[in-house]
């Protein structure tokens, strides 16, 4: 093959894997909006996303949505997709996304979350004020409100990707747990402020958590490519997102 040959071969390739990650991001969700009566929302205006409660009666039904994973899908990790289906919300005109189905990623399934859910608007004060204060019960701290200590949790879901390959999470200079796919442990600390944590493959990450006397702290682990054995990620959640997923373990 000349190079002129060679080179067309290289474009085609690289147009063809563009299509595909278009294709990927426009077929992964589904929208189906049956009251277009409303105006888009400003993105300033608060959108809330529940299923551990009833929607209001006084709401009105917009539409429904949902995602479904791909084989060449990207960005589709929970926050992924509720930061999304509030944008369409938004463009809708509704501020309330009440789930009715959803289904974690997992090995031999699906590296996306999936979910399903109904689209409603709620102008109604006092009703948008104690959905509020539902959610933000969410991120309240399970220890004792007196507690001197703090607890970080790690967790590693089982994903296939790296499944093989464990590793040492450290606090300074002591191993506080070990991380194989699918496995989790909690680490108790009284020291507090900013607090480097690490982990260590073939390449060290590391994450620092800003500890507070009573705060609880997720730590979601995983592996990703690297050049031999793979590289240990760290990444903060939400104590609400992360209570779920360290549970479900």
């Amino acid at each position: 093959m000349n190079l002129r040959k060679y080179s067309f071969a290289i474009i085609k390739a690289v147009i063809l894997l563009l299509g595909l990650n278009l294709v990927s991001c426009s077929s992964l969700v589904k929208t189906k909006i049956e009251n277009k009566s409303y105006s888009p929302l400003s993105k300033h205006v608060d959108v809330y996303a529940f299923y551990e409660m009833k929607v209001p009666e006084n709401s009105q039904y917009v539409g429904e949505i949902e995602f479904k994973d791909t084989a060449f899908t990207q960005k589709c990790s929970y926050e992924d997709v509720i930061e999304q289906s509030k944008q369409i919300a938004r463009e809708s005109g509704a501020n309330l996304i009440h789930i009715i189905e959803s289904k974690e990623p997992g090995m031999g399934t699906s590296v996306c979350y999936r979910m399903k859910a109904k689209l409603y608007r709620n102008v109604d004060f006092e009703t948008l004020e104690v959905i509020k204060e539902k959610i933000s019960l969410r991120y309240k701290s399970q220890l004792p409100e007196d507690a001197d200590y703090a607890k970080v949790y790690f967790y590693r879901p089982s994903l296939s990707y790296g499944f093989l390959v464990g590793y040492k999470v450290r606090y300074q200079d002591s191993i506080i747990g070990r991380l194989r796919n699918g496995e989790k442990f909690e680490f108790k600390t009284k020291e507090f402020g900013y607090r480097e944590f690490k982990a260590m493959t073939e390449n060290e990450s590391s994450i620092y958590l800003n500890i507070q006397p009573g705060g609880e702290y997720f730590v979601k682990c995983a592996i990703k490519a690297g050049f031999l054995v793979g590289v240990p990620t760290m990444e903060e959640k939400d104590s609400y997102r992360g209570r779920i997923e360290y549970n479900m373990l």
